[in-house]
Formats: structure tokens, C-alpha cells, sequence
């Protein structure tokens, strides 16, 4: 017999002994046993006052409603219930991992629908109840009488259905949705069976009915689709409360809702900031690393929202939580937490890991936000020089990415460091840098890499190797081009200080400083040489900072962008290439300015004041002010570039230049 015919066999045979033996159906049971002998007496009176008497309605309302309430938790107590009588019967198969977490989301899967349709007939007897008491309240015995009929039909349902739980599944799983069948013709008739469940029974009730309603029309279905939408916003609002809906959000996701599936997976992130990370934070103090990596790991709620909101095609929503992914996982922790994790379950880290800096990458591209860009393309790199020192940990590591070397890993970094902008040098140096205190070959070896001789001999002498620690120093003697170019720039700014500026432009050209070759230009009044070396220091930064990727800004379709930014880049679009005079101009800049809040917002204005005739320097001297102060350098210098402030443009390339090495 298949181990899969096994599995079922024995999961069968599980509910089946839940459904005779577990105190949840058997108190179940007792209380619509004790209900209808009551409804029997009831049945017999004649007068509303008897009725009142022998029903006992707030009693049996509070014990429903109590039941109602616990939804989530008797659910999680069925699950239990099976899994620990599969064990009795038979230890759980030996599988891999991913088919483990497969049977435990089935156990769990048929635990739900066990307290959903039981609680469907708990809700159906709490809406007869209450109308019954209303009714001995109004004194109409007549009606009162019919829905004590309706409450015993109610009840023989359900007992037919836990009759049949403990001998035929199918038959029960039948009965259940024969009773339920008919109020789904409408979305009147569904709101009206979830009416008594409290607020997590009738998410579940509606994904359910999604999901196995094959027969709903495509109206009813639509309508169904909004009324789940309606009810996961209720659960996030001030009103609702943030609820535990997680359990859903997979099949959430599925039905296509993903801003929805988003929402609940956000709400569960939030909490790595209230709860997880603090006791991961203390495990780890402790010396409890397997406790501290298991908490870390709920950082994947994080990774889990970003995807859903990309799906929902919420871009700017996106970007933040694959930033939390990688701050949760890798970047806030200490490194034993990141070790425990990808021990555990290394392959899924890893590549949510990765997939986390792609994305990141894209969608930062996507919307102009050349700095997140720029993190996510060091950090990307930070990780790869993280992942030598763990390899050089773990005896057992198998990486995903096939067996990572150290020389891959660090090639790897590099690329992203050259993406970032660094040059050669600085790239190897960072890396060098970033490699564990313990590492010293592999230091030493970038520290070669960067021509950072003297740095490479200390490591190789850490290593035991006294031959290549000699080399290294000797090499150390013959500078390298930026050390040549930084000891020149220091002699001719020493020249510039005692006016001698002939001689300080031969030195300041030998080191490509050309900003500084211009300031002389200025001093001896030969202006046309200075604004031509400035315009060449302009062009040189412009090549190592990619300014083209602003000059080719294009909103593109706005409905790609979440609301705020659409509004924004209307209010823009709408307003700036009106303007009529300057001084018209300068007011909508004085609106807009104090919307900046990303990068893309300063693009987006770049693009449509490159669209407007009457813009002039003031205008765009105005808003490269206002980037500076926002820290948009990229976006400030291309300003100041146009008004043809080419000091102010050098400044500005030469803070992002101090920022990205303070990364």
C-alpha cells in the first residue's frame, strides 16, 4: 500500500475518533441533546411565560456564543487532537521536509472544516434563539411556537451529522453542505447563514465556499469575493482590531485577493517588532540560538506581504517589506541567529533572501528611487561576503547555489558593489572590510584586490604566510593610482594655499582632480577654462553615477503606483507644464515642494518641469535646494546642473560619493 493510501487511511480513521471521542463533540452533542429535550417541553406549553421558563434561551445563547468565540482555538485543539491519535496509530511517514509541512496544513485543513460546520449549526440555533426571545418578549406564542420547530429541525441536522462523522467522513462532509446549499443562491442568503459566526468563522465560511463553491453564480461569486474583501478591511481598521487571520492568507492569495492576503500578512510582520525580535534578541543573550533563529524566522510574514502587494501591482507598498525582510533575517541580527536559521532550513532562507534583493532591485528601478537602489545593491553584497565566513563555519554547508566558493561569493559581492557605483578599489576594499575578523586569507587576498598593500600584508601575516606578508609589503612601495592621485592632490592643495596656482593645475591635472583644476582657472580670472573644466568634472561623476537613469524618467502608467504617488504625480502632471509666468510657477512649486516624500516624487517633477517653457535657473536652483536638504543628491546635482551651477553640482555628487562609502 501507497504511503499516500497510508496517510489518508490513517487520517480518516484520526477524525473519525475525534469526532466519537474528543470532549469538543462530545459536550457538543450533550448541549443540543439537553436543547431539544427542553424544545420538547417547550413544544407542549401554551403559554409564552412556560416557554421562557423550561427553554432557558440565555443560558443556551451564552454557551453558543461562547463556543462561537473560540473558534480559532477549538480548532487548533482538533488539530491537536488528530495529529497526536495519527501518532498513536502510527508514527508520522518519514518525509521530506516540504511533505511534513503538507500533511500538518491537511490535518489542520480538516480540523477546520470540523469547527466550521459545527459552527454553522451553533450560528444557525443562536439567530433561532434570539428571534425566539424576542418573540416570548412580544408575546406572540403563535410564532414563537414555529421557530421552536425550526430549532428542532436545526438540531436533528446536526446530530445527523455527528452521527455520521464517527462511521462515514464523506456522508458528513455531504450533509454538511446539503444543509448549507440552499442559502447560496444570493449573497442575501450568505449573509445571512454568517450572520451569527463571529468575525474569523466567517472569513473562513467564505473562502470556503469560494474555494469548494463550484455551483455559485458568477454574480453570487463576485459578490461573495466583496463581502470577504469587506471583512479582512473591518479586521484592520481602528473598529476591528488587528485579528489572527494569517491562517487564511495563503488561500487568500489564491483566490487572487493578494492587497488583501497583503494586509494580513503585514499585520503579522508587525509583530517581529513587538515580539519576535525582543525574544530572539533575549534567546540569543542566553546562548539559545536554535530559540533565537526560530524567532528571527517570523520575518518571513515580511517577505510573504511584499510578494502579495508586488501581485496587487502596489509597488511602493512592496518595497518596504522586502526591506524588512532582509532587515528581520540578516541585516538586525547578530550572525549566530542567521547561522541557526540556515542550518534549519537554509535553501528557503537563502533564496527569499536573494529573491528579496531582485525584487528590491527592480522595483527601485521601476520607481526612481536610485538610493533604495543603492542599499539594496550593498547589502546584497554584504551577504554574499557573509555567506564565506558561514561556509568556512559549517562543516555540512551545502549552499542552494551550488556549493558557493569563497572566490564566487566574492566575485558576487563585487558585481553588486560595482552596481552601486563604487570603483574597483573601493568595491575590494568594502569587501575586505566586510570579511570576518577570522577570515585573513580571504581578506588579505581582497585587500590585494584593492592594492590595499600594507592592509594585505597585516592579514597575510595573521594567516601564517610570512612570504606573500613580504610580497605585499614590498608591493606597498609602489603606489597605487589612487594613493598617487591622493598624495598629488595634497601637494597641489598646498600650492593653491600659497596662490602658487601654475603650479597646482600641473599637479591637480596629473590627478584627474578637475574641479580643482577649474578653481585655479578661477583664481588666475581665466573663467571660460574654469566653467570647461567644471562642465568635464561634471561629466566624469555623471559616468560614475549614472545620471542618464534620471534623464530617462518616465511616469509610465500611474495606476502601476499606490494612490498616494498616483495622486501626486497627477497633481504635477496637472499643474506644473500649466504655468503660465514665472511667478506662477514659483506658487505651484511652493505647493508641491512639501509633497516630496520619495524619489520618485523628485523625479516625477524633474520630468514635467523639463516639460514647461517658462522654467528658469531660480526655478530649478529652488528645487535643488530642497532635494539637498531631502538627502536626493542625485536628483539636486541634475538640477543644479541645468541652472549651470556646476560647483554646487560637483558638491552634490561629491556627498552621494560620502554616502554610499558610509553605507
Amino acid at each position: 500500500m501507497s504511503k499516500e493510501k497510508d496517510f489518508e487511511e490513517d487520517l480518516e480513521k484520526a477524525v473519525k475518533w475525534v469526532a466519537a471521542e474528543h470532549k469538543y463533540f462530545q459536550q457538543l452533542a450533550h448541549n443540543l441533546n439537553q436543547l431539544k429535550e427542553n424544545i420538547f417541553g417547550a413544544h407542549k406549553e401554551t403559554t409564552v411565560t412556560g416557554i421562557k421558563k423550561i427553554m432557558r434561551i440565555s443560558y443556551f445563547l451564552g454557551k453558543s456564543e461562547k463556543n462561537l468565540n473560540r473558534y480559532l482555538t477549538d480548532s487548533k485543539k482538533l488539530s491537536a487532537g488528530i495529529k497526536a491519535e495519527m501518532k498513536v496509530q502510527r508514527e508520522l511517514p518519514d518525509r521530506k521536509h516540504e511533505d511534513f509541512d503538507k500533511i500538518v496544513e491537511r490535518i489542520d485543513i480538516e480540523a477546520g472544516h470540523l469547527i466550521r460546520d459545527a459552527s454553522r449549526y451553533e450560528g444557525e440555533l443562536h439567530k433561532l434563539l434570539s428571534h425566539l426571545d424576542t418573540l416570548i418578549h412580544d408575546k406572540a406564542l403563535e410564532q414563537a411556537q414555529q421557530v421552536i420547530m425550526q430549532s428542532l429541525e436545526v438540531i436533528e441536522d446536526a446530530e445527523r451529522w455527528i452521527a455520521a462523522l464517527s462511521i462515514d467522513l464523506k456522508k458528513a462532509k455531504d450533509i454538511a453542505e446539503e444543509y448549507s446549499e440552499s442559502y447560496h443562491e444570493n449573497i442575501d442568503g450568505i449573509r445571512a447563514v454568517i450572520e451569527p459566526l463571529n468575525k474569523v468563522a466567517k472569513i473562513d465560511y467564505l473562502i470556503h465556499l469560494l474555494v469548494k463553491g463550484k455551483s455559485l453564480k458568477k454574480k453570487t461569486r463576485k459578490d461573495v469575493i466583496e463581502l470577504l474583501k469587506e471583512l479582512i478591511d473591518h479586521s484592520y481598521n481602528n473598529k476591528g482590531g488587528v485579528q489572527e487571520l494569517y491562517i487564511f492568507a495563503k488561500k487568500i492569495s489564491q483566490l487572487g485577493l493578494f492587497e488583501e492576503a497583503a494586509k494580513i500578512y503585514e499585520a503579522e510582520a508587525h509583530k517581529h517588532d513587538e515580539f519576535y525580535r525582543p525574544a530572539g534578541n533575549n534567546y540569543q543573550k542566553f546562548g539559545d540560538y536554535r530559540k533565537a533563529g526560530e524567532m528571527f524566522e517570523k520575518g518571513g510574514y515580511s517577505f510573504s506581504a511584499a510578494q502579495c502587494f508586488e501581485r496587487a501591482k502596489l509597488f511602493s507598498k512592496a518595497l518596504p517589506h522586502y526591506s524588512l525582510y532582509i532587515k528581520y533575517t540578516f541585516l538586525n541580527e547578530d550572525r549566530h541567529g542567521l547561522v541557526h536559521v540556515i542550518t534549519k532550513n537554509r535553501s528557503s532562507v537563502l533564496y527569499y533572501l536573494d529573491t528579496s534583493f531582485e525584487r528590491g532591485i527592480y522595483i527601485s528601478e521601476k520607481l526612481f528611487l536610485h538610493e533604495e537602489k543603492v542599499k539594496f545593491l550593498i547589502n546584497q553584497a554584504k551577504l554574499n561576503i557573509f555567506l564565506i565566513t558561514y561556509n568556512n563555519r559549517s562543516e555540512d554547508y551545502i549552499s542552494y547555489r551550488n556549493k558557493t566558493s569563497v572566490r564566487s561569493s566574492q566575485k558576487m559581492g563585487f558585481k553588486s558593489l560595482k552596481k552601486a557605483g563604487f570603483s574597483k578599489s573601493e568595491a575590494w576594499k568594502q569587501i575586505g572590510d566586510w570579511h570576518d575578523d577570522g577570515n585573513h586569507k580571504s581578506k588579505a587576498q581582497a585587500y590585494e584586490n584593492a592594492k590595499e598593500w600594507l592592509l594585505a600584508s597585516k592579514e597575510w601575516k595573521k594567516a601564517g604566510e610570512d612570504r606573500k606578508a613580504e610580497r605585499a609589503i614590498k608591493r606597498s612601495t609602489r603606489l597605487s593610482k589612487d594613493a598617487k592621485n591622493n598624495l598629488l592632490i595634497e601637494q597641489a592643495d598646498h600650492l593653491f594655499e600659497q596662490a602658487q596656482y601654475v603650479e597646482a593645475i600641473n599637479k591637480y591635472q596629473q590627478a584627474e582632480a578637475w574641479d580643482k583644476v577649474g578653481d585655479c582657472y578661477n583664481k588666475l580670472g581665466k573663467g571660460t577654462l574654469a566653467i570647461r573644466m567644471y562642465k568635464k568634472a561634471v561629466s566624469e561623476f555623471e559616468k560614475k553615477f549614472g545620471l542618464k537613469e534620471i534623464e530617462d524618467f518616465k511616469p509610465g502608467k500611474l495606476e502601476a503606483f499606490n494612490l498616494s504617488d498616483t495622486l501626486k504625480a497627477q497633481q504635477i502632471s496637472k499643474n506644473l507644464p500649466n504655468a503660465r509666468s514665472g511667478l506662477e510657477l514659483t506658487k505651484v512649486l511652493n505647493v508641491i515642494i512639501p509633497l516630496i516624500e520619495s524619489e520618485f516624487d523628485a523625479s516625477t517633477i524633474i520630468f514635467y518641469m523639463k516639460k514647461s517653457k517658462i522654467v528658469q535657473d531660480n526655478h530649478w536652483i529652488k528645487l535643488a535646494d530642497n532635494f539637498s536638504t531631502l538627502g536626493y543628491h542625485l536628483h539636486a546635482a541634475q538640477c543644479y546642473n541645468i541652472a549651470g551651477d556646476t560647483k554646487k553640482t560637483i558638491a552634490e555628487y561629491n556627498e552621494l560619493k560620502r554616502k554610499r562609502l558610509a553605507v
